[in-house]
């Protein structure tokens, strides 16, 4: 694990703030918050898709599942390190967000709805094949 993500998630999960406020600074000024309505549209485009090809949905907890992990476990911190995979982010979403909705479909069938459960089952099966991995977040 890179360093910088221990320190970010330690503050994040301690609530530091005199710590978290210097880190905080990138995250104002209205760079923060589009990244999130980005994150949801990313989760409905997949939706989409998914309904498009094999007539799958996403139950409610799901969706949410998707937007508090990845807003707040990547992109949060990946903005807060200040790391060049910012630049990358919408396409790193994006990208990982059809990963994990592709594995979690592959037992539904048509009319079925993929839930939180399913979502967190394919990240167990496909963590090598999401591009996060390689901003190094959380391996050892």
């Amino acid at each position: 694990m890179d360093e910088v993500y221990r320190d970010i998630y330690a503050d994040l999960y301690n609530y530091d703030y005199g710590k978290l406020h210097l880190r905080w600074e990138i995250l104002e000024e209205g760079r923060w918050y589009p990244y999130r309505d980005n994150l949801r549209l990313s989760i409905e485009s997949s939706e989409s898709t998914l309904m498009e090809k094999q007539n799958i949905k996403l139950r409610a907890d799901a969706k949410y599942l998707l937007l508090v992990n990845f807003w707040q476990m990547i992109v949060i911190p990946i903005q807060m390190a200040r790391k060049s995979e910012i630049k990358n982010i919408q396409d790193i979403v994006s990208n990982d967000i059809s990963v994990l909705l592709e594995e979690a479909s592959r037992n539904c069938k048509s009319g079925d709805e993929i839930s939180g459960h399913a979502i967190i089952n394919a990240l167990s099966r496909s963590w090598k094949n999401l591009k996060v991995s390689n901003a190094k977040l959380w391996e050892s």
